[in-house]
């Protein structure tokens, strides 16, 4: 089973080491994050009541839906995809830290928590080109400044 929850020692030493440097903090909300997982496998569903479909007709699923038990996955896959293909690294010590350097030298971390991501930098200017970023793959809701 794949989890989406950074460890709780691990944002601990996210939010000192930002505290202690002064960096930035945001935090962002993905809109219905588990509905952008696409699945691999072929998974049918009984069609709900009050369809106007004959009884023994299914709906076959293209993307993920909350309560499968592959949406967690699925959704991890879809976030490290995305991360990856932008240049981020994944941390050795937590999968759901992901780290970015931009062309000036500034460090962006990205913590992923199931739906939400917490961007942490020292530029506020790369942690705005990210939120942006990945708002191009994913609606998000900005939750602003963590204090």
């Amino acid at each position: 089973m794949y989890s989406l929850i950074v460890g709780y020692s691990i944002v601990r030493t996210l939010l000192a080491l930002a505290c202690a440097n002064d960096w930035y903090i945001y935090q962002m909300d993905i809109k219905s994050a588990f509905l952008n997982g696409n699945l691999k496998e072929e998974i049918y569903m009984k069609i709900p009541p009050g369809q106007d479909r004959p009884e023994r007709h299914v709906w076959q699923l293209r993307k993920a839906l909350y309560n499968l038990k592959q949406v967690l996955q699925e959704w991890y896959t879809k976030v490290h995809e995305v991360m990856i293909g932008l240049g981020y690294k994944v941390s050795v010590a937590d999968k759901c830290v992901l780290t970015c350097v931009d062309t000036n030298g500034h460090l962006i971390i990205v913590a992923v928590y199931m739906d939400d991501f917490l961007f942490i930098s020292k530029s506020l200017k790369f942690v705005e080109f990210s939120k942006l970023e990945m708002s191009s793959y994913f609606e998000m809701k900005n939750l602003g400044l963590v204090k």
